[in-house]
């Protein structure tokens, strides 16, 4: 499995450096703004982030900038699941899955190998995406609310949670699709959100109202909570609930991506 995820990081070499250069150049015009080498941000900056005109504002916590921005959209886990993507849409391109699952335990390392780079993708893009929203408020001049670090935590692993449990989707629809532009429309239609929203209208429209309440165990139900910022974790145990739902996706994903690559075809 370390091989194999050692072989995918390796692939995904000219994605990431010109990402980490771009992250790298706003993370540092951001840090220049916030400590006043450079002029602050426009009031349209401020309306993009949600907050108010610095004279007399009131503190704003980052992470409900970053629930907003991360998940309102599903960018967050957008994000997260494009690297598993590029690893199974080249394989599939390039025909490789005979030779790479060729080996003895070859489709528990691939699994494990796309399970790992999804979580690393995961984590990388929160803390990234909370890096980006406290130096754009800092840069804004709207005072950073320190609140709960217990809730803060929390959130960070719930969002790195659903991150990884959208990746993990992505990449075993994406090992069921014929070719790459295939992987690439499931990817566009799982990791924005599309199929929830798709298939909770059509369950209203044939089975009546009444229907989307079976739809709560989505991943899409879990990203809309934290898309509330601090606020989702106000209610006693309402973490553990938005947990749920990822936790038994993961799972269900993670499964029917091994029963596949058990599977010939490829």
């Amino acid at each position: 499995m370390i091989n194999m995820v050692r072989a995918g990081l390796y692939r995904l070499r000219p994605v990431a450096i010109p990402f980490a250069a771009f992250t790298a150049l706003l993370l540092a015009s951001l840090g220049l703004a916030a400590t006043g080498a450079l002029p602050p941000l426009s009031q349209a900056m401020r309306d993009l982030l949600g907050v108010a005109a610095p004279d007399g504002a009131a503190p704003c916590s980052p992470i409900d900038v970053a629930g907003r921005a991360g998940f309102d959209g599903n960018l967050l886990p957008y994000a997260a699941s494009l690297p598993c993507l590029i690893l199974v849409a080249d394989d599939l391109g390039a025909g490789t899955f005979r030779t790479l699952l060729a080996a003895r335990r070859s489709h528990l390392s691939y699994l494990l190998a796309l399970l790992a780079i999804g979580l690393g993708s995961a984590a990388l893009a929160t803390a990234l995406l909370l890096a980006l929203c406290v130096l754009a408020l800092l840069a804004a001049g709207v005072p950073v609310a320190v609140g709960d670090a217990g809730a803060a935590a929390w959130w960070c692993v719930l969002s790195v949670l659903v991150s990884w449990c959208y990746a993990t989707v992505v990449a075993s629809a994406a090992l069921f699709a014929r070719g790459p532009l295939t992987a690439w429309a499931l990817y566009l239609a799982i990791a924005l959100g599309l199929a929830g929203r798709v298939l909770a209208l059509a369950s209203v429209l044939l089975l009546g109202p009444d229907a989307s309440q079976g739809l709560v165990l989505l991943p899409s139900v879990s990203a809309a909570a934290l898309g509330l910022g601090e606020e989702v974790l106000a209610v006693p145990g309402a973490g553990f609930k938005v947990a749920f739902h990822p936790i038994f996706w993961l799972v269900v994903g993670a499964l029917a991506g091994y029963a596949r690559l058990r599977r010939r075809g490829f």
